[in-house]
């Protein structure tokens, strides 16, 4: 549902800017460990805010969990109504947890503020769409966890009917990975950046999480191949549209040493990896082949990338289960957040005994890669998956 009570521009950018703070720049207060009572009081202050201009308004589907969006800020509703699945059918039960994004509030510090308690986010005078996702996720993966699904950094596959579950040091070097591994393959991408994945018969299985996948810009660290897919994204967050507006000084550095070359100098019209959160939103059409909205895979393969200085050509090595899990947690987390959650631990014991399970089905597996260039490592990729299939059709 959106609701709008004054003329908002539509236009499309490539910032979301309400004041003069760019997306995605650090909140001058973060907490996320609010207690039910602030955060009631912190909601309220909100409120006065969103009742006084333009509201958008959507309850969306991450995973098992139904969420609600409410904020002043269209740029910032945009982006989230293209990225997950809208829920439209009428529902007896309230949203299992609420966002909410108070973009244009004066007189509070910019802050973002979470509740796990109550199940509520807030971001007050702050619009970075970047952050407002990955604090939407968290909440999703706890609600999620307490009905012993998870929700990971993690991208997911298809091939013959069965799927490749992938983790990897990044999301940026998920993305450019999954997206590279599609190009070079007859493989259907399931999931780019985030997967849900629930106990199944004999293993687990992986669902669909978003409508449009949200590529970060530095995936064009690892392939440059990529850039003309990502240029046809329609909603661009924190990418860069001149050079003279460039402030990262290692890129610039590496530039004028002749040990990088710079987009604009390319001929491109922006630039990916000059902003650290930048991000674009691809359609599942834009994508080389995609695995429908309802479709869930059996997970029979998992897949840790871990990209190594020492490697010149891409390697593929067996792996056991409690070793890839054990490797998988220390590469995509810290340990207050294993798994690559944005915030917080969930239930370990959850997730352990889900990967485990998962595990206990598939065939597991590192790939070693160099830490430029995706494109061998694809058509390896394609080569193992390739032999899997004809072996389990003999």
């Amino acid at each position: 549902m959106m609701t709008e009570t004054t003329n908002t521009a539509l236009s499309p950018g490539v910032n979301t800017l309400v004041r003069p703070r760019p997306a995605g720049e650090a909140a001058e207060r973060l907490e996320t460990d609010v207690s039910a009572p602030k955060m009631k009081a912190l909601l309220k202050v909100a409120e006065q805010t969103l009742r006084r201009g333009a509201r958008f308004e959507q309850t969306s589907r991450l995973g098992p969990v139904r969420l609600r969006l409410d904020t002043d800020h269209y740029r910032l509703y945009q982006f989230w109504h293209e990225n997950w699945f809208a829920v439209h059918e009428p529902c007896a039960e309230p949203p299992g947890g609420r966002v909410s994004v108070a973009a244009g509030i004066e007189d509070e510090p910019a802050g973002a503020y979470y509740c796990g308690r109550t199940g509520e986010a807030l971001f007050l005078g702050f619009n970075s769409y970047a952050l407002c996702r990955s604090w939407a996720l968290t909440l999703a993966a706890e609600l999620a966890a307490r009905q012993g699904r998870l929700g990971l950094s993690a991208a997911t596959l298809e091939a013959e009917g069965a799927g490749v579950l992938v983790m990897a040091q990044s999301p940026a070097l998920l993305a450019a990975f999954a997206l590279q591994a599609a190009r070079s393959g007859q493989m259907r991408i399931q999931n780019l950046t985030w997967t849900w994945l629930e106990p199944a018969s004999g293993g687990a299985q992986s669902l669909r999480a978003e409508r449009s996948f949200l590529v970060p810009g530095a995936a064009l660290a690892h392939e440059r191949g990529l850039q003309e897919l990502m240029r046809a994204g329609r909603v661009h967050e924190n990418v860069l549209s001149r050079r003279d507006a460039c402030v990262n000084r290692s890129c610039l550095e590496q530039v004028d040493a002749g040990q990088a070359q710079c987009a604009f100098e390319e001929g491109q019209d922006y630039c990916y990896v000059s902003r650290p959160a930048s991000a674009v939103l691809l359609h599942e059409g834009m994508l080389p082949a995609c695995a429908g909205p309802e479709e869930v895979l059996p997970v029979r393969r998992m897949l840790l990338v871990s990209t190594e200085a020492q490697v010149r050509e891409p390697q593929l090595e067996k792996m056991s289960a409690a070793e890839l899990i054990s490797r998988a947690q220390q590469s995509t987390g810290d340990i207050r957040a294993p798994w690559c959650m944005p915030l917080l631990q969930p239930v370990r014991k959850v997730y352990r005994k889900v990967l485990t399970q998962c595990a206990s089905a598939a065939e597991t597996t590192v790939l070693k890669v160099p830490e430029r260039g995706l494109r061998e490592a694809g058509d390896l990729f394609d080569r193992w998956c390739s032999s899997l299939c004809k072996a389990h059709a003999g």
